[in-house]
C-alpha cells in the first residue's frame, strides 16, 4: 500500500468519524427538550 491511499483512506476515516459524531450530537440536541 502506497502512501498516497493511506492518506486517502485516513482522510476517508476521520470524516466519517467526525460525521458521526456531529449526527450524534444533532439528534443528541433536537431531542432535548427546550
Amino acid at each position: 500500500m502506497n502512501s498516497e491511499t493511506k492518506i486517502k483512506l485516513l482522510l476517508l476515516l476521520s470524516a466519517a468519524v467526525t460525521g458521526a459524531y456531529g449526527y450524534i450530537i444533532l439528534i443528541m440536541y433536537s431531542t432535548t427538550p427546550i
